[in-house]
């Protein structure tokens, strides 16, 4: 496979620290990438309780002004009404009250949203756990709004370091992903070719 290199004049010393600062970026990387997922977790925990205790202080709150509601009632209101179910059997009548109740719902609203959201990445999560990727080439990714296919993505990429076309073409796109997964997770050490297996994939 052939290479292509270019290289600008650098003064003693400057290729060193750059190297190292890009050492030093990627390992910052993986730092952030393994606290994220305990941060997640977190906060998915402290959303939960904060929504619970939530819809407690708000059906107490409630009960006490509604003549109509106790306070099971007023937390099945306040459950309904925070998750958009909406049944309308039991209702807030006291208009004295009303603006304390809407903003108490606002509130309520943008913590369901949150908790929808987070809720939505934990099960798309699971419902990839244990499945095998298929098709990975026909995998589409975003860039700033437009679309492109992985195979398309991996084409592109080859042309630009002068990739032969063959290669790019023998590419299995899942095996390359799942190899990728392997470093990540440093059951591989690299996907780098070293010279000796790159003339020999040459002469093959």
């Amino acid at each position: 496979m052939k290479e292509m290199s270019m290289r600008t004049a650098r003064e003693p010393g400057e290729e060193g620290e750059e190297e190292k600062g890009e050492g030093n970026g990627e390992e910052e990387e993986e730092e952030e990438e393994k606290n994220e997922e305990p941060r997640k977790a977190e906060e998915s925990i402290a959303l939960g309780i904060t929504f619970t205790c939530y819809l407690v202080a708000g059906a107490k709150i409630l009960s006490v002004y509604e003549p109509e509601m106790d306070f099971f009632k007023a937390l099945y209101f306040n459950f309904v009404t925070l998750t958009t179910i909406g049944l309308g059997d039991f209702v807030p009548k006291s208009f004295d009250y009303l603006f304390i109740t809407l903003i108490y719902i606002g509130i309520g609203l943008a913590l369901t949203t949150m908790a929808i959201e987070i809720a939505a990445d934990l099960l798309k999560k699971l419902h990839y756990v244990g499945r095998k990727m298929e098709n990975v080439g026909q995998a589409v990714v975003w860039f700033g709004g437009k679309k492109m296919t992985m195979k398309a993505l991996v084409k592109h990429l080859g042309d630009q370091f002068n990739i032969p076309e063959e290669e790019l073409a023998n590419l299995d796109m899942t095996a390359f992903v799942e190899n990728a997964i392997k470093v990540e997770k440093g059951e591989i050490a690299t996907l780098r070719v070293s010279c000796e297996e790159g003339k020999e994939r040459n002469q093959e």
